[in-house]
């Protein structure tokens, strides 16, 4: 079976003469990326070898090559509710199989160049086209208000003790669940999917914090806070394709005591309907676009600018939290082309020095895919969050660390 990559593009100048090599190169790439991912699994194998062979269904210990999966990398200065929109806009444009294509489409071999013609026409939009306002507009400045009060700065958050992988640092675990499964699972506690893999992420960084010696608990902070992003599109009705996103940090603080699992739901879940509240969200909208507005700030140079901003970054806002998860929901494509297609990753962006971890989930289908982000030496937060899943009683499927 074939693998589409988001990142590819269809190359519609494809002559008839030209199908046969191309398939016959893409079936040796696959091959050649399929011993490079052996070879990988292979070296990465120990880093997963604390896990009881419980926590796997034996018979989906390893993706097989029948898996078809598409893999998504997310920005990390752009909202991922937006890039979801450009996905579905140009999914039919997504399919880098020839063989695929051909067979989605009832290409007639003998008349290969007007069947791509037809097929980019059905996919993306002329530019003669009129666009709708909205689409284009600064959803930003749209519903930013005046003389709104400011944010309540936050203290700085707990992040993990590890020591950093040497370059290239990053490595990615995904863990496949049924969507079914932890549905009813999370529904089991009266919440959603994000709610209870947030509450799950929470648990292990308590579990971690417990775990360090008494001087090093000592001199971490108590806060444990997970950023969690938000598609403004969904609170305010908008349709723009711009960026148009902000972000919650639902919290526990340790100097209050150690939180049951049932305790840190109850928490999230309140603390991400009030944070998700469009009065609190004016607040986080106004801060930032009323930054904009000041002509002393229009006026400083954009090189000092951005100095600024990346020391604030730090300062204001990677210290403010432990760990970042993001869910764009479950996707959906029409069944011709849902048929290709077996799962989807969604690769977070790397974390920065302070994070180290990450963590992007995403739905297709009955698949769950939790794609774990990590620089560091120690794979301890996605072991500790395999083994709570596996304790939970929900079947899971591992793909072994790939360094990028």
């Amino acid at each position: 079976m074939d693998k589409f990559i988001f990142s590819d593009v269809l190359n519609a100048n494809l002559t008839e003469a030209e199908v046969e090599p191309e398939i016959k190169k893409k079936k040796q790439d696959d091959e050649k990326d399929s011993e490079k991912i052996k070879d990988q699994d292979d070296r990465k194998e120990k880093d997963i070898s604390d896990l009881d062979k419980d926590d796997m269904d034996d018979e989906e210990a390893r993706p097989d090559e029948e898996d078809v999966a598409v893999s998504i990398t997310m920005n990390d200065n752009v909202d991922k509710g937006g890039q979801i929109r450009f996905v579905n806009f140009t999914k039919l444009a997504t399919l880098t199989s020839i063989e695929a294509c051909l067979k989605l489409f009832k290409i007639d071999p003998d008349n290969v160049d007007k069947a791509f013609d037809d097929m980019l026409q059905l996919t993306f939009r002329s530019p003669i086209k009129d666009f709708s306002e909205e689409e284009y507009e600064d959803s930003y400045n749209r519903y930013f208000k005046e003389n709104i009060p400011p944010m309540v700065k936050q203290s700085k958050a707990f992040h993990l003790p590890y020591s950093l992988n040497p370059v290239p640092r990053f490595e990615v675990l995904n863990v496949i669940l049924s969507l079914k499964e932890i549905k009813n699972k999370a529904a089991g506690k009266g919440v959603s999917i994000t709610i209870y893999l947030l509450s799950i992420y929470l648990f292990i960084l308590q579990e971690i914090y417990e775990n360090l010696n008494i001087l090093s608990r000592h001199k971490k902070n108590k806060q444990l806070r997970i950023q969690v992003p938000v598609n403004l599109r969904n609170i305010y009705h908008s349709k723009t394709m711009r960026n148009f996103s902000l972000f919650v940090m639902p919290q526990i603080d340790l100097r209050l005591g150690h939180y049951t699992f049932d305790e840190i739901i109850k928490t999230v879940y309140h603390q991400m309907h009030l944070e998700t509240d469009e009065k609190l969200i004016n607040k986080n909208i106004a801060r930032n676009v009323g930054y904009e507005k000041k002509l002393l700030i229009r006026g400083i140079p954009l090189l000092l600018k951005s100095l600024i901003l990346n020391f604030k970054f730090y300062s204001l806002g990677t210290s403010q939290y432990s760990g970042v998860l993001t869910n764009p929901g479950r996707l959906t494509f029409p069944s011709e082309v849902s048929e290709f297609i077996d799962y989807f990753i969604l690769t977070a962006p790397p974390p920065n020095k302070i994070l180290k971890v990450s963590c992007g989930v995403i739905g297709f289908n009955d698949k769950l895919v939790l794609s774990f982000g990590n620089i560091t030496r120690s794979k301890e937060p996605e072991q500790k969050f395999v083994k709570f899943l596996s304790g939970e009683g929900l079947k899971i499927k591992l793909m072994t660390y790939t360094t990028i």
